[in-house]
């Protein structure tokens, strides 16, 4: 049965959401249509007085780990629309705020835009076999990870892929498989979601060294199709490293660690949350030197293979 609610957002909520969203007034009618608890999550389909859905989410376990991912997933979604590249957005709803969908009112949760269509994992398209994956688990040898050249082949088959790619190279996101890929036949445009687990490798590194592998491998041959594919991917990583350097991101890492409340003493004091933390912007810093060197090296395998 669809719960129909009026509630009153409070600053803080108002604050905390985009006017992109479309929930720019201070009273909303929102409709519930639907909740569902999924393996790792909870989540809930809200509308707004405006037609707009979006999706309310939470972690099942409560825990630090849980609050670092909606950071993560957020400073994610918010350099992914400062550079115009194809994902849902994303921002925080803090502990003890309350929102219609919300599970757990003393946890924080993040607010999504709905991304249109459907991943590739729920409808049959001819994407059925794209791979743009940027393997990072340990099963998979060093030649196998990160940027490959099946990873090339297959990003240059739409040209919203180079863009998503170059994404993921940047934030270190080893993520991307057909579940976290949302396209719409309807509209031809593809979208990318979920992107909580980033900033915890160097993809850029892994890349960096490929593409030298590439250049050295006299039998490889890239079609035209695939060069301009490897352009907007390296003009993508240009604007990316332009538009956030290691301090700025490590100063918006800070702000959405202070959103979800992991500032209080007691989980700030926690040795874990200070460690992670500290990865972070240390990939940060090495991610940002090694894009540079990346780019440098596409511009000679685009001219190689031009």
């Amino acid at each position: 049965m669809i719960k129909r609610i009026i509630f009153f957002v409070s600053l803080e909520v108002s604050f905390i959401t985009y006017s992109s969203f479309g929930i720019i007034n201070d009273q909303h009618d929102f409709i519930l249509i639907k909740s569902q608890s999924l393996k790792n999550s909870y989540i809930s389909y809200v509308q707004s007085q405006n037609g707009k859905i979006f999706i309310v989410k939470q972690k099942r376990h409560r825990s630090v780990h849980s609050r670092l991912c909606i950071v993560r997933d957020t400073l994610s979604a918010y350099i992914a629309e400062k550079v115009r590249i194809p994902t849902n957005r994303v921002c925080i709803i803090p502990p003890r705020v309350y929102f219609l969908g919300k599970k757990f009112m003393d946890e924080p949760a993040s607010l999504h835009t709905y991304a249109p269509g459907f991943t590739l994992r729920e409808q049959p398209s001819v994407y059925d076999d794209l791979y743009v994956q940027q393997r990072w688990k340990s099963r998979w040898s060093y030649e196998q990870k990160g940027l490959t050249v099946e990873v090339i082949r297959n990003m240059a088959r739409h040209p919203a892929l180079p863009l998503i790619v170059a994404l993921d190279t940047f934030i270190g996101n080893s993520d991307r498989h057909d579940g976290n890929l949302c396209y719409d036949p309807k509209t031809d445009r593809f979208c990318g979601i979920d992107m909580d687990d980033t900033f915890n490798k160097n993809l850029c590194k892994v890349a960096r060294d490929h593409v030298r592998a590439m250049l050295d491998d006299v039998n490889l041959i890239f079609s035209f199709q695939e060069v301009a594919g490897l352009r907007q991917y390296m003009l993508t990583l240009e604007k990316l490293i332009d538009k956030f350097t290691p301090d700025k991101l490590q100063k918006k890492l800070d702000y959405f660690v202070k959103r979800v409340g992991l500032t209080s003493s007691r989980m700030f004091n926690n040795k874990s949350v200070k460690h992670k933390l500290s990865e972070y912007k240390i990939i940060m810093v090495e991610s940002y030197e090694d894009a540079k060197k990346l780019i440098r090296l596409l511009d000679k395998l685009i001219v190689l293979h031009t």
